[in-house]
């Protein structure tokens, strides 16, 4: 990948009305391979698909110039889908999904140094950051589970009742960090949140 855009290191966009003048061009690779392995026939229908990769940048003003890892690098993606329906004698269904991926990189706070102000009144903290995207995210994981009971089929009408939940375990899926301060020791450490934990959901399906 050629001529890709970013913001330079310590890139100032509130109210700069030439921001053009913030952004770097420079270079990117991805690659990897994919493995599927797919059953669409009989009661029991599904897929695994297994994806190994890498992606990489590099930009002259950015990293000191060095190779870092992309934001959406991801090392292992990987995808169990299971459908079972016996159409022949039931109407009643079930399909489950589960999938994992590796962490994303992130470039995080690891010291801070002390600085006096100008006037000499006081002194301010300045961060010290890892090299870019250095550390990663916890890998995450979701299981998708849904029932479902297919009406009567009428003329021009048949309808479809469905129960599931997504993230069935409840288990977090990180998408991003912040400083927290531990209580016990005074020290900051980061905590990854996630966005979204069990939902379940009801629905009824139909068609003409």
């Amino acid at each position: 990948m050629r001529n890709l855009i970013e913001y330079r290191e310590g890139a100032r966009l509130i109210l700069n009305n030439d921001y053009e003048k913030e952004l770097v061009s420079g270079k990117g690779h991805a690659y990897g391979f994919e493995l599927l392995a797919q059953k669409d026939k009989g009661h029991l229908t599904g897929w695994i698909g297994y994806t190994l990769s890498w992606s990489h940048r590099t930009f002259a003003d950015i990293n000191n110039g060095e190779t870092y890892y992309a934001k959406y690098d991801r090392r292992h993606d990987v995808a169990v889908v299971m459908n079972y329906h016996n159409k022949d004698k039931d109407r009643i269904g079930i399909s489950a999904a589960w999938v994992y991926s590796s962490g994303s990189p992130f470039t995080p706070m690891v010291a801070k140094y002390i600085q006096p102000l100008p006037n000499y009144g006081g002194i301010e903290l300045l961060p010290i950051y890892s090299a870019r995207n250095a550390h990663r995210l916890n890998g995450s994981s979701r299981l998708d589970i849904d029932f479902f009971i297919m009406g009567k089929k009428r003329k021009r009408f048949q309808g479809e009742f469905h129960i599931g939940a997504y993230n069935v375990l409840s288990t977090v899926q990180p998408s991003r960090v912040t400083i927290t301060v531990d209580p016990d020791t005074g020290k900051e450490k980061y905590q990854e949140k996630g966005i979204f934990g069990f939902i379940g959901a009801i629905a009824w399906k139909f068609k003409f």
